[in-house]
Protein backbone atom coordinates (compact mmCIF):
# COMPACT_ATOMS: atom_id res chain seq x y z
CA UNK A 1 0.00 0.00 0.00
CA UNK A 2 1.80 3.62 -1.00
CA UNK A 3 0.12 6.17 0.89
CA UNK A 4 1.12 10.35 0.03
CA UNK A 5 2.08 10.41 3.45
CA UNK A 6 5.44 11.17 5.34
CA UNK A 7 6.93 9.18 8.01
CA UNK A 8 5.29 11.25 11.02
CA UNK A 9 2.02 11.69 9.08
CA UNK A 10 2.33 7.55 9.01
CA UNK A 11 2.93 7.29 12.41
CA UNK A 12 -0.10 9.90 13.62
CA UNK A 13 -2.46 7.56 11.53
CA UNK A 14 -0.79 4.54 13.08
CA UNK A 15 -1.30 6.71 17.06
CA UNK A 16 -5.18 7.56 15.88
CA UNK A 17 -6.13 3.52 14.96
CA UNK A 18 -4.65 2.74 17.65
CA UNK A 19 -6.45 4.72 19.99
CA UNK A 20 -9.85 4.00 18.23
CA UNK A 21 -8.60 0.37 18.99
CA UNK A 22 -8.63 1.24 22.73
CA UNK A 23 -12.14 3.83 22.63
CA UNK A 24 -10.14 7.01 23.21
CA UNK A 25 -11.45 9.89 22.23
CA UNK A 26 -14.46 8.83 20.22
CA UNK A 27 -12.29 8.40 17.79
CA UNK A 28 -13.07 5.44 14.72
CA UNK A 29 -10.26 3.42 12.95
CA UNK A 30 -9.80 4.90 9.52
CA UNK A 31 -7.91 2.98 6.99
CA UNK A 32 -7.02 4.64 3.63
CA UNK A 33 -5.84 2.61 0.53
CA UNK A 34 -5.10 3.91 -3.00
CA UNK A 35 -7.83 4.38 -5.61
CA UNK A 36 -5.75 4.46 -8.92
CA UNK A 37 -3.82 7.59 -8.41
CA UNK A 38 -6.59 8.72 -5.64
CA UNK A 39 -7.31 7.12 -1.85
CA UNK A 40 -10.75 5.21 -0.57
CA UNK A 41 -11.05 6.39 3.32
CA UNK A 42 -12.69 3.46 4.79
CA UNK A 43 -14.36 3.63 8.44
CA UNK A 44 -16.98 1.12 10.56
CA UNK A 45 -19.37 4.31 9.41
CA UNK A 46 -19.03 4.39 5.66
CA UNK A 47 -16.57 5.53 3.47
CA UNK A 48 -15.24 8.00 0.72
CA UNK A 49 -13.03 9.15 -2.55
CA UNK A 50 -10.57 12.00 -1.43
CA UNK A 51 -7.81 13.37 -3.58
CA UNK A 52 -5.11 12.38 -0.84
CA UNK A 53 -4.59 10.17 1.96
CA UNK A 54 -3.52 13.30 4.71
CA UNK A 55 -7.46 13.81 4.06
CA UNK A 56 -7.90 10.94 6.85
CA UNK A 57 -7.31 14.31 10.03
CA UNK A 58 -11.06 15.58 9.21
CA UNK A 59 -12.23 11.71 10.05
CA UNK A 60 -10.93 11.31 13.45
CA UNK A 61 -14.67 10.61 15.10
CA UNK A 62 -15.87 8.65 11.35
CA UNK A 63 -17.52 9.37 8.61
CA UNK A 64 -20.48 10.77 9.80
CA UNK A 65 -19.73 12.91 12.00
CA UNK A 66 -17.43 14.56 9.78
CA UNK A 67 -20.66 15.25 7.44
CA UNK A 68 -22.55 16.42 10.41
CA UNK A 69 -19.91 18.92 11.30
CA UNK A 70 -19.17 19.88 7.83
CA UNK A 71 -23.17 21.18 7.18
CA UNK A 72 -23.04 22.63 10.56
CA UNK A 73 -19.82 24.77 9.70
CA UNK A 74 -22.46 25.97 6.31
CA UNK A 75 -25.26 26.57 8.56
CA UNK A 76 -27.45 23.85 8.37
CA UNK A 77 -28.82 24.04 12.13
CA UNK A 78 -29.69 27.39 11.35
CA UNK A 79 -31.45 26.84 8.24
CA UNK A 80 -32.59 23.12 8.84
CA UNK A 81 -36.48 23.59 8.10
CA UNK A 82 -35.15 24.62 4.60
CA UNK A 83 -34.25 21.02 4.03
CA UNK A 84 -37.65 18.90 2.62
CA UNK A 85 -38.41 16.67 0.60
CA UNK A 86 -39.11 18.94 -2.37
CA UNK A 87 -36.07 21.19 -2.29
CA UNK A 88 -33.69 22.02 -4.39
CA UNK A 89 -29.96 22.70 -3.54
CA UNK A 90 -27.31 24.12 -5.02
CA UNK A 91 -23.54 22.58 -3.79
CA UNK A 92 -21.18 25.40 -5.12
CA UNK A 93 -17.46 24.65 -4.09
CA UNK A 94 -18.36 21.30 -3.55
CA UNK A 95 -15.17 19.55 -3.13
CA UNK A 96 -15.52 15.84 -2.37
CA UNK A 97 -19.02 16.23 -1.98
CA UNK A 98 -19.62 15.87 1.65
CA UNK A 99 -22.47 18.83 2.39
CA UNK A 100 -23.80 17.35 -0.59
CA UNK A 101 -23.74 13.45 1.19
CA UNK A 102 -25.54 14.75 3.95
CA UNK A 103 -28.64 16.82 2.31
CA UNK A 104 -29.06 14.68 -0.29
CA UNK A 105 -31.53 12.49 1.58
CA UNK A 106 -32.75 15.09 2.86
CA UNK A 107 -33.98 17.01 -0.18
CA UNK A 108 -35.16 16.40 -3.87
CA UNK A 109 -32.78 17.47 -5.80
CA UNK A 110 -28.77 18.55 -5.39
CA UNK A 111 -26.45 19.97 -8.09
CA UNK A 112 -23.29 19.59 -6.86
CA UNK A 113 -19.99 22.16 -8.33
CA UNK A 114 -16.36 22.39 -8.34
CA UNK A 115 -14.05 23.59 -10.56
CA UNK A 116 -11.22 21.81 -10.40
CA UNK A 117 -10.19 18.33 -12.21
CA UNK A 118 -8.75 16.08 -9.70
CA UNK A 119 -11.54 17.01 -7.13
CA UNK A 120 -14.44 16.59 -9.64
CA UNK A 121 -13.34 12.89 -9.68
CA UNK A 122 -13.23 12.46 -6.13
CA UNK A 123 -17.13 14.29 -6.12
CA UNK A 124 -18.07 12.03 -9.11
CA UNK A 125 -16.81 9.07 -6.88
CA UNK A 126 -18.79 9.93 -4.24
CA UNK A 127 -22.05 10.95 -5.79
CA UNK A 128 -22.18 7.96 -7.85
CA UNK A 129 -24.66 6.49 -6.25
CA UNK A 130 -26.99 8.82 -4.82
CA UNK A 131 -29.89 9.00 -7.92
CA UNK A 132 -30.95 12.21 -6.82
CA UNK A 133 -27.51 14.55 -7.05
CA UNK A 134 -25.96 15.78 -10.06
CA UNK A 135 -21.66 16.28 -10.33
CA UNK A 136 -20.68 19.14 -12.38
CA UNK A 137 -17.01 20.20 -13.26
CA UNK A 138 -17.19 23.71 -14.13
CA UNK A 139 -15.50 26.55 -12.64
CA UNK A 140 -17.70 29.98 -12.13
CA UNK A 141 -16.96 33.44 -12.96
CA UNK A 142 -19.12 36.03 -14.23
CA UNK A 143 -18.70 36.06 -17.49
CA UNK A 144 -17.42 33.30 -20.18
CA UNK A 145 -13.25 33.13 -19.79
CA UNK A 146 -10.11 31.21 -20.11
CA UNK A 147 -8.86 31.88 -16.45
CA UNK A 148 -5.33 30.72 -14.91
CA UNK A 149 -6.30 28.35 -11.63
CA UNK A 150 -4.35 27.08 -8.63
CA UNK A 151 -5.03 24.02 -7.86
CA UNK A 152 -4.32 22.22 -4.42
CA UNK A 153 -6.56 19.23 -3.83
CA UNK A 154 -4.59 17.81 -1.32
CA UNK A 155 -5.69 20.65 1.25
CA UNK A 156 -8.73 22.17 -0.58
CA UNK A 157 -7.18 25.14 -1.15
CA UNK A 158 -7.96 25.39 -5.05
CA UNK A 159 -8.80 28.63 -6.21
CA UNK A 160 -8.61 31.72 -8.99
CA UNK A 161 -6.18 33.06 -6.25
CA UNK A 162 -2.74 31.92 -5.02
CA UNK A 163 -4.28 30.38 -2.26
CA UNK A 164 -0.22 30.44 -0.49
CA UNK A 165 -0.48 26.77 0.91
CA UNK A 166 2.14 25.31 2.21
CA UNK A 167 2.80 22.88 -0.82
CA UNK A 168 2.90 24.49 -4.58
CA UNK A 169 -0.02 24.60 -6.06
CA UNK A 170 -0.63 23.39 -9.84
CA UNK A 171 -1.40 26.56 -12.37
CA UNK A 172 -3.91 25.08 -14.92
CA UNK A 173 -5.91 26.91 -17.31
CA UNK A 174 -10.34 26.03 -16.91
CA UNK A 175 -12.77 27.43 -18.90
CA UNK A 176 -14.59 29.54 -16.40
CA UNK A 177 -18.42 30.30 -17.19
CA UNK A 178 -21.30 32.05 -15.02
CA UNK A 179 -23.50 29.91 -13.24
CA UNK A 180 -26.64 30.84 -14.82
CA UNK A 181 -25.82 29.43 -17.85
CA UNK A 182 -24.43 26.16 -16.03
CA UNK A 183 -27.84 25.50 -14.41
CA UNK A 184 -30.05 26.96 -17.06
CA UNK A 185 -30.79 23.25 -18.88
CA UNK A 186 -32.21 22.25 -15.26
CA UNK A 187 -35.11 24.74 -15.86
CA UNK A 188 -35.74 25.44 -11.69
CA UNK A 189 -38.23 27.15 -10.57
CA UNK A 190 -37.15 27.63 -7.43
CA UNK A 191 -33.79 27.07 -5.33
CA UNK A 192 -34.22 26.91 -1.62
CA UNK A 193 -30.72 26.27 -0.81
CA UNK A 194 -27.14 27.51 -2.15
CA UNK A 195 -24.14 26.91 -0.11
CA UNK A 196 -21.13 28.77 -1.96
CA UNK A 197 -17.47 28.34 -1.27
CA UNK A 198 -15.57 30.02 -3.77
CA UNK A 199 -12.47 30.14 -2.16
CA UNK A 200 -12.49 33.84 -2.28
CA UNK A 201 -13.93 34.52 -5.70
CA UNK A 202 -17.72 34.59 -4.51
CA UNK A 203 -18.21 38.36 -5.77
CA UNK A 204 -17.70 37.10 -9.37
CA UNK A 205 -20.10 33.70 -8.79
CA UNK A 206 -22.62 35.84 -7.43
CA UNK A 207 -22.42 38.68 -10.07
CA UNK A 208 -22.88 36.02 -13.11
CA UNK A 209 -26.14 34.41 -11.32
CA UNK A 210 -28.66 37.49 -11.14
CA UNK A 211 -30.54 34.58 -12.83
CA UNK A 212 -30.10 32.21 -10.30
CA UNK A 213 -30.38 34.33 -7.14
CA UNK A 214 -33.76 35.60 -8.35
CA UNK A 215 -35.33 32.14 -7.70
CA UNK A 216 -33.43 31.65 -4.58
CA UNK A 217 -34.98 31.45 -1.17
CA UNK A 218 -31.59 31.17 1.12
CA UNK A 219 -28.00 31.39 0.34
CA UNK A 220 -24.90 30.86 2.34
CA UNK A 221 -21.38 31.73 1.78
CA UNK A 222 -17.89 31.73 3.24
CA UNK A 223 -16.76 34.71 2.91
CA UNK A 224 -13.31 34.08 4.95
CA UNK A 225 -10.07 35.92 4.30
CA UNK A 226 -9.49 33.42 1.40
CA UNK A 227 -8.86 36.21 -1.46
CA UNK A 228 -5.23 36.70 -1.44
CA UNK A 229 -5.71 37.02 2.33
CA UNK A 230 -8.74 39.44 2.49
CA UNK A 231 -12.43 38.74 3.26
CA UNK A 232 -15.65 39.31 0.28
CA UNK A 233 -18.10 39.63 3.29
CA UNK A 234 -18.99 43.48 1.93
CA UNK A 235 -19.25 43.19 -1.34
CA UNK A 236 -20.95 39.62 -0.94
CA UNK A 237 -23.20 41.55 0.98
CA UNK A 238 -23.94 43.99 -1.04
CA UNK A 239 -24.53 42.26 -4.09
CA UNK A 240 -27.47 39.94 -2.00
CA UNK A 241 -28.84 43.04 -0.74
CA UNK A 242 -29.33 44.21 -4.06
CA UNK A 243 -31.13 41.13 -4.93
CA UNK A 244 -33.74 41.17 -2.35
CA UNK A 245 -32.03 39.23 0.31
CA UNK A 246 -31.47 40.40 3.92
CA UNK A 247 -27.86 39.53 5.39
CA UNK A 248 -26.51 38.64 8.67
CA UNK A 249 -22.34 37.78 8.71
CA UNK A 250 -22.16 35.07 11.56
CA UNK A 251 -19.30 32.97 12.53
CA UNK A 252 -19.01 29.16 12.92
CA UNK A 253 -16.47 27.48 14.36
CA UNK A 254 -13.49 28.48 12.20
CA UNK A 255 -15.10 29.71 9.21
CA UNK A 256 -16.68 33.40 8.62
CA UNK A 257 -20.11 33.14 6.76
CA UNK A 258 -22.56 35.40 5.04
CA UNK A 259 -26.23 34.31 5.45
CA UNK A 260 -28.63 35.64 3.01
CA UNK A 261 -32.29 34.87 3.18
CA UNK A 262 -35.40 36.14 1.02
CA UNK A 263 -38.65 37.17 2.61
CA UNK A 264 -41.87 36.26 1.09
CA UNK A 265 -40.86 33.87 -1.35
CA UNK A 266 -43.09 30.74 -1.51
Amino acid sequence: MVLDLTSAQRFNLRMHNLKAFFAIGNRMSIKPRPAADLFHLKMPDGGLTVPSAIRWRFYRQGYARRLELLARDYGYAEFRDVFTPDAVVLDIGANVGEFTLFVAPKVRQVVAIDADPTIFRCLSANLAQIDNADAINQALWNEEAELEFFSEPRRADSSFFDPGSPEAATRIILAARPLDDVIAPYGFARIDFIKCDAEGAEPEVLTGAAATLAITRNIVIDTGPEREGKRTHIEVARILNSHGFSVEHVSIRSRQMTFGRKAGMT
